[in-house]
């Protein structure tokens, strides 16, 4: 969907527009680099993960154990654990099984996870309300990721998003 003129983009929904014009549209103009690597994404997430303090909302498709199997994930998750932080996860309707530690946090109720029916349209942490990474589309690639992580004052923006999602899932579980 183009949006050719002023009127049309101001009577379509901002987040429409986000994930009509991509994710760089909004971050590239505020000077934020984006990760180009899967091994960047993991080391800036686990470093997101740590300085969590009350919350960690994801969204993701699958969880892909490449990602969320990972060591260095996986210990921070659990370091916030001890922290009492809150983890929500919401994914599409098919989990990773190899996400085997994951999937025991899960199990032993320290981390909710949600699904939906359909994959979520957007891929995105947000901790404490404060720090988010949103990753452009990757589709099945394992080895490809692209996306940016900001603080900046767009927590609330995304976690509108979050129980948005949350409440479909939740909705579609009842």
């Amino acid at each position: 969907m183009a949006l050719n003129s002023e009127a049309e983009q101001a009577k379509t929904p901002f987040l429409t527009r986000l994930k009509n014009r991509g994710i760089e549209s909004i971050f590239k103009p505020l000077g934020v680099k984006p990760f180009q690597s899967v091994e960047t994404l993991i080391k800036l997430s686990a470093e997101q993960f740590d300085s969590a303090q009350h919350s960690i909302q994801t969204v993701e498709e699958r969880f892909s154990s490449h990602i969320y199997n990972n060591p260095l994930i996986i210990r921070s998750l659990k370091d916030a654990i001890k922290r009492d932080v809150k983890m929500q996860l919401i994914c599409g309707p098919e989990f990773d099984p190899k996400n085997i530690e994951l999937i025991k946090l899960i199990r032993a109720q320290r981390i909710d996870l949600f699904q939906l029916d359909k994959n979520p349209p957007f891929h995105f942490n947000v901790v404490d309300r404060t720090s988010i990474k949103e990753e452009d589309y990757h589709g099945e690639a394992e080895n490809y990721r692209k996306g940016y992580f900001i603080s900046m004052d767009f927590g609330n923006m995304y976690v509108f998003k979050f129980n948005n999602l949350l409440a479909l899932a939740q909705q579609q579980s009842a």
